[in-house]
């Protein structure tokens, strides 16, 4: 068994308590799997559907500002 939250962040649950009682829970190797596999989606060492590069900014240059006023057709 395993819990995420918002910030995708997954980790092992080992226990649980519900009414006053313990429950052991086992681990699993999938927890691991899948906690490398998101990190690494998200810090852009695995490729996924899910991410898409930003290009570099190039400073928002003037003239590509003033080229696209001079397109627009009114």
């Amino acid at each position: 068994m395993f819990g995420c939250g918002t910030g995708v962040v997954v980790v092992s649950i080992r226990e649980i308590q519900y009414e006053n009682e313990i429950h052991q829970i086992p681990y699993s190797p999938h927890v691991l799997l899948l906690r490398d596999t998101i990190n690494g989606i998200q810090r852009g060492r695995i490729d996924h559907e899910w991410s898409y590069k930003v290009p570099a900014w190039d400073g928002g240059k003037i003239e590509k500002a003033e080229e696209a006023k001079q397109a627009v057709v009114a």
